[in-house]
């Protein structure tokens, strides 16, 4: 073997480098895939990761990130994000997440879970010439409709306005893959405005009560003046509004239900016991309507 090496020196280096180079691998400089080449000043040959908030998909299948919010290194088989193991990703949080505040907002698919349940309540319509409520809606990224809860119309005059509607389903998701999520606010009254927040891209709001009604996709149909001879305004998926109250909000999803109408001086309640119930016909705003997620492993 000696005098192979010394006949061979060009053999002899490359195995004296093979050598080196194993049995000092952790004098190697770490790699931050962060973006900074050098390893933040940690030593060894450790490989850092960083997040991406992409949808896992075949275009980027085989790709690796780092979840801090399930502190698990997660990878891309093509169609979700995994934790193969370790962390508090390898199983699903099924904790519900609940928005019952007006306004906008984004969910994120905790780690380890591949469906959620959604429940959407719409908000209620103002009394007395009150505004129609708004829709609670949640869409995906690409502005496709899961799931919409219909906001009650508002009442006729001195009519009570309608109870928000309620929809649910439960749908497949990706890891980290976000969802769009509108709550609707009440109606007011007397002679009020809609409800605040009513997003999407459809017709989700109940519409105004009035003289003249109004009319609504998935919002329940305002309320008319009776003394008007106008009618009342009216609604795809929910109740039309009558001559004694708004119209109750319909939804959109696997499971809905509408809410009720107004009557007279009488609110009409939310569905399935949401607190979007409608205005009374002495001008009270009508309830605010919610979103609950929950994640399903």
């Amino acid at each position: 073997m000696k005098n192979s090496m010394m006949k061979y020196p060009l053999l002899a280096l490359s195995l004296y480098i093979l050598i080196h180079s194993i049995t000092h691998v952790q004098a190697q400089t770490a790699l931050d895939l962060r973006g900074n080449v050098g390893g933040s000043g940690i030593s060894g040959g450790s490989i850092i990761l960083g997040y991406d908030s992409s949808a896992c998909s075949s275009s980027i299948e085989g790709a690796l990130r780092y979840n801090s919010s399930s502190t698990c290194a997660e990878f891309c088989d093509g169609t979700d994000w995994t934790c193969p193991g370790g962390g508090s990703g390898g199983s699903c949080d099924t904790t519900p997440t609940l928005y019952d505040t007006p306004g906008t907002y984004t969910y994120t698919v905790p780690s380890g879970c591949t469906s959620v349940l959604v429940e959407a309540y719409g908000a209620g319509g103002g009394g007395d010439v009150g505004g129609g409520g708004g829709g609670s809606v949640v869409e995906r990224t690409d502005t496709t409709l899961l799931f919409s809860g219909g906001g009650g119309g508002g009442g006729g005059s001195n009519d009570g306005g309608g109870g928000g509607g309620f929809a649910s389903s439960t749908v497949s998701v990706s890891n980290g893959e976000q969802l769009n999520v509108w709550v609707g606010g009440g109606g007011t009254g007397p002679d009020g405005a809609g409800g605040a927040v009513s997003g999407g891209t459809g017709d989700f709001g109940g519409s105004s009560g009035s003289n003249s009604g109004g009319a609504s996709t998935y919002g329940g149909g305002g309320g008319a003046t009776s003394a008007q001879n106008i009618n009342p305004g009216t609604s795809t998926n929910g109740n039309n509004g009558t001559s004694s109250g708004g119209g109750g909000g319909g939804g959109f999803g696997d499971t809905t239900q509408a809410g009720t109408n107004g009557n007279n001086s009488t609110a009409g309640s939310a569905a399935n016991s949401g607190p979007g119930n409608g205005g009374s016909g002495g001008g009270a705003n009508g309830g605010d309507g919610q979103v609950i997620i929950t994640p399903i492993s």
